[in-house]
C-alpha cells in the first residue's frame, strides 16, 4: 500500500513539473512526459466501463455537437446525441472514441509526423480532454479534433 501511495504521489509531483504540452516523448530529464503521466492516471482508475461526453470537431457530419458516448469492457456500445437524445447509428459509432482509443490516436499521429499536435489532458483521472490534429498544414479543413469530458465511470 506504501509503495501505491508513494507511486502516485511521484507521479502527482512528475505530473506538476512536466506540464500538459509533451505528447509522447519521454522527457529528457528522465521524468515523465504528460502523456505518460497521463496514460498512468488512467490505467490507474482501471474504468472499463463509463460514460463519458464527447464532441467531434471536424468537417464532418457530427461537427461541434455534443455527445455521450456509453462504453462497456472498452468497446463503445452506444452514442447519444445530447441535445435531443437520438441515438446514433451502429455504423456511425467507428467515428467516436473510447479513452484507449484517444491514446492509440495520439501515438499513431507524433509530432514528427503531423503539421501540429495539441493535447490537454484531464488533471484527476488522466483522459485526454482535448486533441487538436492538423495533419497537413497546405491543405485546408483536413484537421480533426476531440474533445471529452465529463467521465461516469459505471460502479
Amino acid at each position: 500500500m506504501r509503495i501505491k501511495i508513494g507511486l502516485f504521489c511521484l507521479m502527482l509531483i512528475t505530473l506538476s513539473a512536466a506540464g500538459c504540452n509533451n505528447i509522447v516523448k519521454p522527457a529528457k530529464s528522465g521524468k515523465l512526459s504528460a502523456f505518460e503521466t497521463a496514460q498512468i492516471k488512467w490505467k490507474t482508475l482501471g474504468a472499463t466501463d463509463y460514460t463519458i461526453e464527447q464532441r467531434i470537431n471536424c468537417w464532418c457530419l457530427f461537427n461541434g455537437a455534443d455527445y455521450i458516448v456509453r462504453v462497456e469492457n472498452r468497446k463503445i456500445v452506444e452514442v447519444k446525441r445530447k441535445s435531443d437524445g437520438q441515438i446514433m447509428p451502429e455504423d456511425q459509432l467507428t467515428l467516436f472514441k473510447t479513452v484507449d482509443q484517444l491514446f492509440e490516436l495520439i501515438v499513431a499521429n507524433p509530432e514528427d509526423k503531423v503539421a501540429l499536435i495539441r493535447v490537454e489532458y484531464d488533471k484527476d483521472y488522466g483522459f485526454p480532454k482535448s486533441i487538436y490534429i492538423d495533419y497537413n498544414e497546405i491543405k485546408a479543413d483536413e484537421e480533426m479534433g476531440y474533445e471529452t469530458g465529463k467521465l461516469e465511470v459505471a460502479r
